[in-house]
């Protein structure tokens, strides 16, 4: 399954669907977290970011 949206700026517009595979991916990581080895094979060497930053008009 795949979001709707291709960009996730917000939560206002998702769908019902879309906060669901939101919700199962997070389940699903929490998993591997409780793993010894807290690493998924697909993303072996894989860097994955992040990047969060605002704009101050004036």
């Amino acid at each position: 399954m795949k979001l709707s949206t291709k960009h996730l700026l917000g939560i206002k517009d998702l769908q019902k669907e879309d906060i669901q595979l939101i919700l199962s991916t997070a389940a699903q990581f929490k998993e591997v977290l409780q793993r010894p080895v807290k690493k998924v094979p697909s993303l072996r060497d894989v860097t994955i970011v992040n990047l969060f930053y605002s704009y101050n008009f004036v």
